[in-house]
């Protein structure tokens, strides 16, 4: 344990540090306000996203759920990487609207509602408050658990306030708010100093996570795969792991992590108002995620420690703390506390400042506006009340958040209380989805949806932890509501089988959508939602700045200048006002007469600092009320009613010009404007229709006439006048008496009213049905074609697959044979010794090599072209396999008088290693095959950021160029000159196979070639992106070194159905002197066991009866009563054999058998099961 002068002096140190970055910050903002780091910084500000929950709770949650990643961070990416154009509009339209908050947001959306933004606060700080308790209880848990010390008295079950260590971390991080948070009013709310700091402990708390997660994997364990093996070795633990990735909350968390990243108070202030540029989110989508998945590497190792360690303790919190505890590493359990309170630091002060400015700007300020006897119209400049409400708010935010935790401190983990808050801030996202996309959602729409969201929410969320505090009865839990069963908070209608997180969020996000979009559905847009909407949606393109909610008024420039000074404050508002000018290029005098476009600044200056809510309200009193003389009033009269008639001219010139027939109706269903259309098209009589006339009046008319049928004439004229009444949106089609079809489209007008608009698509429709018919026959023929070509290409495909089977039955029968014939020669060779003899058996043995050659290339190819080889692509250091080439090769070619050169390379290459070799080996047994004389040459050249082109140099006889395309033919060979007939020819399958394993691994393919001076054949795969692999530990890379086996004593038993092979076997093995027992079946071996017990059995795989090798050799080790070597030996090229046999603990040798494999590996089995001399 370490000293409590330790960890406070250390924490003080921290925080001074903290200060002084603050500090420097805000100075160098305003020495440079432009910093070229602005984006690096900004995406780590985003980091206060991973909170004390984030740093200790993860591995908490993950050791009790067995998810491997935090969910959270997993819906975050998913945002960032995939939705950040939504980011972008929304950070667009906050700078437009010059957004201070979350609560400002919306209510500035919804026709800049003061109730939404009071409403919004209300619930922010239901959220924020309980967060803001859960980083004092992380803090002052780790700092107890590190001093050893106990801060609640089990026999009173009291907390020693003085003693308790959260109420010094409140203080001091409420000082660093007012500090650093509150220093001034701004007009965009941007604290550079306090942002950095908080960049600057993003760095921290990943510095502290990655440390000691690296020293309990690799210092407490010996890395993921000791962990991992540790588990698989207790089912206990096991269970957690396998059976948590069935958890249902895991959706839940992704959604809360998506909702989250712009729905937190706190991620919106650093998201949103911190922000200087919105390009900066293309940075920050990537860099962000990044960040998240550093913070997600050791969670399962920390969990799995800790629950691996019964030193550990019982709070899975708190592991990373812990866990160095139990070895003494005192230093990095201080590193992780300090890990610890950067999280929680980061996040109070930023929570605090969020909802700070949301409680003053929303909450606050409108009501002290409101009180005349405070004179505040009287004083110049009152941004020093702000900046103290701000103050006094953040004091009571930390006072809450204390209380808070005082009461839950003896219960609940970290991540419940995190969850809690984050589906509390789910409620806002209907709201700002909808708000940004769809120009319907209205003020009651968005109320409504918050209100019943909330209400769910503390109903089925906020009620069980309130009664597990003991301060309710359970009866409510048990018996529900009013002793409903159905009305019971964790199983609200009886749903059940959920987590309450997940129950909580389905019923509570469910019912915000329904309500939200239902009561939008049935509300209509005031003419400052209509305009607020469409500045919201249409962000990005050229839209006319608010002319219709523009204040008319005789105020004058002074006038205007005065409401900023009183609200920003006299520098800040001179300095915007000067700006402003300045950018118009035109002088501002006091006496001047304001203009629209400064009226709307000067609303958008106020917005900034007390919200865009506050703002108009105070527009509005300052700049209404005026009195004036009755000559003006009638001018203005005047005025207005010649603007109107013109307009009104306007709109009938244009009406009249549209090829539509068009009706408008006032708010009480009287016609006040139509066009000659409308009267050609329903044919009304002369003086039917004019202004003021009932819409009724119309409709029963056009019923008459049969528009509407000749069934129930009443109702269908009042289901269409109350259409109108309600403004229902509608769109129809109707067929007239006389043939003609016309589409009618009906729109509500904002305000009240009804605009209709009918078209005559008789001829449209016409075209429409011929082409309709047209298009059915043709989709019949596409059918029946398409039909024809998927049975031809399933055909195809069929037979492809046959082929390859038959390929592969075939290799095997025809190998079996050839296996004997090899085992004969490899007998022979062994035996003779006539020197006569010898050149024919090697001949022999050549053409078997060629048969062989044959079937292997055949059945490859048919693999390839069936798609039935997948290739195992992975990153590997590209000098492992040119040394291998290099050993395999240099022979070869020295025997054939070619100087043969292989370059070194540092390259890491992504790729499968087995099928790049094959490619390598063809181009170099090419190369040095029609190379008479000179030189061979394999190297790699970079050829991009991220490729590399391995290319084989020869100075051989060369390809004319027309035949080029030839060479990858099968079974095309290109004899350039007659000495390579004296060398070992190939099959013409080679290139073949490397131009379908290229196209296969999607490398590129190249030749160049000049006749006569030489070839050069290159192949471009990817280089990696890591930049280096983990070495080979010394102990592994050193070999043992072989023994020599003395064959002469050795008994063998061999199985196989083929008479031939084992006739072979026994002459090969015989001729090295073993004792050799021949069985065809499992069941011979019983005749034979007065041989004694084998030193090594070789199995077939392929028995009659349907029996198998490996079968066989574990009967046999059952029966015979020892750990007996075994090799399995098949003709089946596929890797399925070779896996079970390596499964079962044998090894696997493919016919046909090379007598020198076979020894070897008789040797290597046999040497190490026999005991040392």
């Amino acid at each position: 344990m370490l000293q409590t002068w330790v960890i406070i002096t250390v924490s003080l140190g921290y925080v001074g540090l903290l200060f002084a970055i603050a500090y420097w910050g805000d100075k160098r903002s305003l020495e440079r306000p432009h910093n070229r780091y602005r984006s690096v910084i900004y995406s780590l500000t985003l980091a206060v996203y991973c909170t004390s929950w984030a740093f200790y709770g993860t591995s908490g949650q993950t050791a009790a759920t067995g998810w491997i990643m935090a969910p959270t961070y997993l819906g975050s990416i998913i945002v960032l990487v995939l939705a950040w154009p939504f980011l972008i509009k929304m950070i667009t339209v906050a700078k437009k609207q010059n957004i201070t908050s979350i609560a400002d947001f919306l209510s500035s959306r919804y026709g800049k509602s003061q109730q939404l933004a009071i409403l919004v606060t209300l619930v922010a700080t239901m959220g924020v408050v309980p967060y803001i308790a859960l980083q004092l209880k992380a803090v002052s848990t780790s700092f107890n658990v590190l001093t050893g010390q106990t801060i609640l008295d089990h026999n009173t079950g009291t907390i020693y306030l003085f003693e308790d260590t959260a109420i010094f971390v409140a203080g001091l991080m409420a000082l660093f708010t007012i500090l650093f948070g509150t220093r001034h009013i701004k007009s965009n709310e941007h604290h550079e100093g306090m942002m950095l700091a908080i960049a600057f402990e993003s760095i921290v708390k990943l510095t502290a996570f990655t440390g000691v997660g690296l020293f309990i994997t690799y210092g407490l364990f010996d890395g993921f795969g000791d962990i991992t093996a540790r588990i698989a070795q207790n089912d206990s633990i096991q269970a957690i792991f396998t059976e948590g990735n069935r958890h249902n909350s895991f959706l839940t968390s992704v959604v809360l992590g998506m909702t989250a990243i712009f729905c937190l108070p706190r991620q919106f202030h650093v998201l949103v108002v911190e922000n200087s540029e919105p390009g900066d989110i293309r940075l920050t989508r990537w860099l962000f995620p990044i960040y998240l998945i550093g913070m997600s590497l050791f969670i399962f190792p920390i969990a799995a420690a800790g629950l691996l360690t019964p030193s550990a303790g019982s709070n899975q919190d708190l592991y990373i703390l812990t866990l160095p505890l139990t070895v003494g590493r005192t230093d990095l359990a201080l590193l992780a506390f300090i890990g610890g309170l950067s999280a929680a630091t980061s996040m109070v002060i930023v929570g605090a400042v969020a909802l700070s400015t949301m409680v003053s700007n929303d909450v606050v300020m409108p009501i002290i506006l409101r009180l005349k006897w405070l004179r505040l119209d009287e004083r110049k400049d009152i941004s020093w009340l702000l900046l103290t409400i701000r103050r006094i708010t953040i004091v009571a935010i930390m006072f809450l958040a204390y209380f808070y935790y005082r009461m839950v401190v003896s219960f609940d983990a970290l991540a419940s209380i995190g969850l809690l808050s984050m589906v509390l801030a789910a409620q806002f996202a209907p709201a700002i989805v909808g708000g940004l996309y769809w120009k319907g959602a209205t003020h009651r729409g968005a109320m409504g949806g918050i209100c019943i969201g909330f209400a769910l929410w503390c109903f089925t969320l906020l009620v069980p932890l309130v009664v597990r505090a003991g301060w309710i009865s359970p009866d409510i839990l048990d018996n529900g509501l009013f002793g409903l069963s159905l009305l019971r908070p964790e199983s609200l209608f009886g749903v059940q089988n959920m987590t309450p997180v997940t129950h909580g969020l389905i019923w509570s996000l469910g019912a915000n959508v329904m309500a939200f979009v239902l009561l939008s559905r049935l509300s209509r847009h005031t003419l400052i939602e209509h305009i607020q909407a469409a500045t919201y949606v249409d962000s990005g393109s050229q839209i006319a700045t608010e002319p219709g909610v523009v204040i008319r008024s005789s105020a004058k420039v002074s006038d205007l200048m005065a409401l900023g000074e009183r609200f920003v404050g006299v520098t800040q508002a001179r300095q915007a006002f000067s700006n402003f000018a300045a950018e118009r290029g035109e002088a501002l005098s006091p006496n001047q007469p304001a203009h629209d476009d400064l009226v709307l600044f000067t609303e958008h200056l106020l917005a900034g600092a007390i919200g865009s809510a506050t703002a108009r309200v105070v527009i509005n009193t300052g700049l209404q009320g005026r009195e004036i003389q009755l000559d003006d009033f009638v001018s203005i009269v005047d005025e207005a009613s010649e603007v109107f008639q013109a307009n009104r001219t306007l709109l009938q010139k244009s009406l009249e010009n549209v090829n539509v027939g068009i009706s408008v109706v006032d708010k009480d269903l009287h016609l006040v404007a139509w066009n000659k259309c409308y009267l050609d098209m329903f044919d009304y009589p002369e003086g039917f229709i004019y202004a003021g006339r009932y819409i009724g009046d119309v409709l029963a008319h056009n019923a008459t006439q049969g528009l509407f049928g000749t069934e129930q004439i009443d109702l269908q004229i009042q289901k269409r006048l109350d259409h109108l009444s309600r403004g229902t949106k509608y769109s129809v089609e109707r067929t007239l008496p006389n043939g003609r079809v016309i589409e009618i489209h009906g729109r509500p007008l904002p305000g009240g009213g009804f605009v209709t608009s009918y078209s005559d698509i008789t001829t449209h429709k016409q075209a429409a049905d011929t082409l309709l018919r047209a298009n059915e026959i043709l989709e019949q023929r596409v059918t029946a074609r398409t039909g024809e070509l998927m049975a031809a290409k399933a055909e195809a495909e069929q037979a492809n697959i046959s082929k390859t089977r038959f390929l592969a039955a075939a290799s095997h029968d025809l190998l079996q044979p050839l296996n004997a014939a090899r085992l004969f020669t490899s007998a022979l060779t062994e035996k003779t010794t006539d020197n006569d003899i010898r050149p024919l058996i090697n001949h022999l043995d050549s053409s078997l090599n060629a048969v062989e050659g044959l079937l292997d290339g055949l059945l490859e190819i048919s693999k390839l072209d069936a798609g039935v080889l997948r290739p195992d692509l992975r990153d590997f250091a590209l000098m492992d396999l040119l040394t291998d080439l290099d050993h395999e090769f240099t022979a070869i070619a020295r025997d054939q008088g070619i100087a043969f050169k292989m370059l070194p390379t540092k390259a890491i290459v992504h790729s499968d290693p087995k099928l790049l070799r094959r490619v390598l080996q063809n181009f170099i047994s090419n190369a040095i095959r029609y190379t008479d004389q000179g030189r061979v040459l394999v190297g790699g050249r970079i050829s991009g950021p991220d490729r590399i082109t391995l290319q084989v140099y020869d100075t051989g006889c060369g390809i004319s160029e027309h035949k080029l395309d030839e060479i990858f033919i099968e079974f095309k060979q290109l004899n350039q000159k007659s000495e390579v007939n004296s060398k070992e020819q190939g099959l013409g399958l080679g290139l073949a196979i490397v131009e379908r394993i290229c196209r296969l691994l999607d490398h590129s393919l190249t030749v160049n070639s000049t006749p006569g001076k030489g070839s050069v054949f290159s192949i471009g795969l990817p280089l990696s992106t890591k930049k280096h692999l983990r070495k080979k530990s010394a102990t592994a890379a050193k070999k043992t070194p072989a023994n020599r086996l003395v064959f002469a004593d050795l008994h063998i038993l061999c199985i196989d159905n083929d008479p031939d092979i084992l006739t072979g076997m026994q002459a090969l093995l015989s001729n090295w002197g073993c004792r050799v027992t021949c069985c065809r079946a499992l069941d011979d071996v019983a005749g034979t066991s007065a041989n004694g017990k084998p030193d090594i059995i070789l199995a077939d795989y392929h028995l009659d009866k349907g029996k198998n090798g490996i079968d066989a050799l574990n009967t046999l080790q059952i029966r015979m009563g020892g750990d007996i070597p075994g090799i399995v030996i098949s003709a089946d090229y596929t890797e399925d054999v070779k896996r079970q046999a390596e499964e079962h603990g044998y090894k696997f040798l493919r016919k046909p058998l090379k007598a020198a494999a076979l020894r070897a590996l008789i040797n290597s089995q046999v040497i190490y099961q026999r005991p040392k001399a």
